[in-house]
């Protein structure tokens, strides 16, 4: 997982400078919401061991959407509230697919396998994220880059690895 993790501090090295930039608050609630879903994945692994994912999900839910609701109340009250096909596409697919199959499908997986070794396949990400500019936007990829890349590949390879 070391080698993954450098990987990706690699990845966001060539952005980051020791100057102050303005988007040090956003890394930093990046950074402790990447520790709470760590620890929810080890959480989860303990769970679901004796509860149905689906359970899980429902009793998830029940908690969290009355009040996300409320907070969008409180801290939303200005912005204006539009419902129209899109937005509701969008919100049936993240509630029902990301939010529902994709969470059922993960703790499913967890009551299977280590969390360590599910958990590191989300180093996946920010190179998927490097690869999508490069392909939707036309950016480019340093060297830099590519060996962020491999370093998360080889990290992946290694936790994965069956030791005999």
């Amino acid at each position: 997982m070391a080698l993954s993790f450098t990987g990706v501090a690699l990845l966001f090295s060539e952005s980051l400078t020791l100057k102050a930039h303005p988007y040090l608050l956003g890394d930093v609630m990046v950074l402790f919401s990447a520790i709470f879903l760590g620890a929810r994945h080890v959480y989860l692994k303990r769970l679901t061991q004796d509860t149905h994912p689906a359970r899980v999900l429902i009793w998830q839910a029940g908690f969290s959407l009355p009040v996300f609701c409320l907070l969008s109340l409180i801290f939303e009250r200005d912005f204006p509230l539009v419902l129209d096909r899109p937005i509701l596409g969008a919100l049936l697919f993240q509630g029902l697919v990301v939010a529902g199959l994709c969470f059922i499908v993960f703790t499913s997986l967890l009551r299977r396998y280590q969390a360590s070794k599910l958990s590191v396949f989300g180093f996946i990400t920010p190179v998927f994220g490097v690869l999508l500019s490069k392909y939707l936007l036309g950016e480019g990829i340093s060297t830099a880059l590519l060996s962020s890349m491999v370093l998360v590949a080889i990290g992946i390879a290694i936790v994965n690895h069956e030791s005999n």
